[in-house]
């Protein structure tokens, strides 16, 4: 069950499209979850109504998940089997034995399971979390534009020019540092260390609209006008080597 699926340019989806595969992505998450480990390698279902209740349909969770290599929904491949095992139970009954009746019993599911559930052959859960960070990273890199662009032009105090768009995103990460480090503190000479996790770093990108690149060299230029003493990143592991 290997897709091209490398070439696919989530940047290009809308807005709209880009909640509905975030939706679509964390209701299957969720539901996978809580099922045995084991059970991966096989036909997952889920209920429909999970989707649903979010106003997403068949349609909609197809499109996402078989863009997504590791995972497929089943849905039309089943029913054109059962359809096809019902046209030659049909036609050739003397020919099928009572063995592979019982066999397309338990593989098959009936039409109304097929309108009632969501059928996934699954292969690997890597890509899709891959592809949920990638949305998520889009849609927080989207959401902090749409924030950015609804506020009023702040006029600087200095000079009273307009805000860059990179004067933006470095006040973005300055006011996070502000929530998490007294930064005047090193105005009374005591050492100003910034230590970021992982996680956060993620979060804070997808906020202020910037890349690791960005980020790091916005954090330099913090230390090089003196507002801290020097930064670091790190993983959660680093911390809690048994998490």
């Amino acid at each position: 069950m290997t897709k091209d699926t490398n070439h696919f340019d989530w940047g290009e989806l809308s807005t709209e499209n880009l909640k509905i595969t975030q939706k679509v992505i964390r209701i299957t998450l969720n539901f996978l979850q809580l099922q045995p480990t084991n059970s991966l390698s096989l036909t997952n279902r889920i209920p429909l109504q999970k989707f649903e209740n979010e106003q997403l349909y068949l349609e909609d969770v197809s499109g996402v998940l078989n863009k997504i290599d590791g995972i497929e929904v089943t849905n039309v491949q089943l029913l054109g089997e059962l359809k096809e095992w019902r046209s030659k139970r049909v036609r050739f009954p003397s020919v099928v034995s009572a063995y592979e009746e019982n066999e397309a019993l338990l593989y098959l599911p009936s039409e109304e399971e097929l309108k009632n559930y969501v059928f996934l052959q699954i292969n690997s859960l890597d890509e899709l979390h891959q592809t949920k960070d990638k949305i998520d990273y889009l849609l927080g890199t989207l959401n902090f534009e749409k924030n950015d662009k609804d506020k009023k032009e702040i006029p600087s105090q200095a000079n009273n020019q307009i805000l860059t768009a990179a004067d933006k995103k470095k006040l973005c990460i300055l006011e996070k540092l502000k929530e998490e480090w007294d930064l005047v503190s090193k105005k009374n000479n005591e050492e100003v260390v910034i230590e970021v996790s992982w996680q956060r770093n993620i979060q804070w990108q997808g906020e202020c609209g910037i890349d690791d690149s960005q980020f790091e060299n916005i954090l330099q230029g913090f230390k090089d006008e003196n507002l801290l003493d020097g930064f670091r990143f790190f993983r959660e592991q680093d911390i809690n080597p048994g998490l």
